[in-house]
């Protein structure tokens, strides 16, 4: 592997910096930027994406609704965890695992919940191991 530039590695070593401060938010919005200037499956994209997986995991474990990653969601009449999930574009598992519900069908009217809606991109490398699920 080529020496890092020095660009790059400050860059890397900012998104360390917000990482260890706890600013997810930070790392995934950098994070995503750097990893699209970088070489697929060379070391620095690598450690960008290792920081960003964990940026986000984090994020999700929180229930960040910082720039719109999350949503709060409250329960009316006639709502079921399926027809929640499919009006806001995730899965009944993200809700239940989002909200810490121990009865996945049992929510109540005005109760709030945490949505994490969108299209969800999951990069997989042979060299990873992740133990992480949903």
């Amino acid at each position: 592997e080529p020496r890092l530039n020095t660009d790059l590695s400050r860059r890397i070593a900012d998104l360390e910096t917000q990482f260890k401060k706890k600013n997810f938010a930070a790392v995934t919005g950098a994070g995503e930027m750097l990893l699209n200037t970088l070489t697929v499956g060379s070391a620095p994209y690598r450690k960008v994406l290792n920081f960003l997986s964990e940026a986000n995991w984090q994020r999700f474990l929180g229930r960040d609704t910082a720039e719109g990653f999350a949503v709060v969601y409250t329960v009316v009449p006639g709502d079921s965890l399926g027809l929640i999930a499919r009006k806001n574009r995730t899965t009944v598992t993200a809700v239940v695992k989002a909200n810490r519900l121990k009865r996945a069908g049992l929510i109540r009217i005005g109760q709030k919940l945490t949505l994490l809606p969108g299209t969800w991109r999951i990069t997989v490398s042979k060299n990873a191991v992740f133990s992480k699920t949903l």
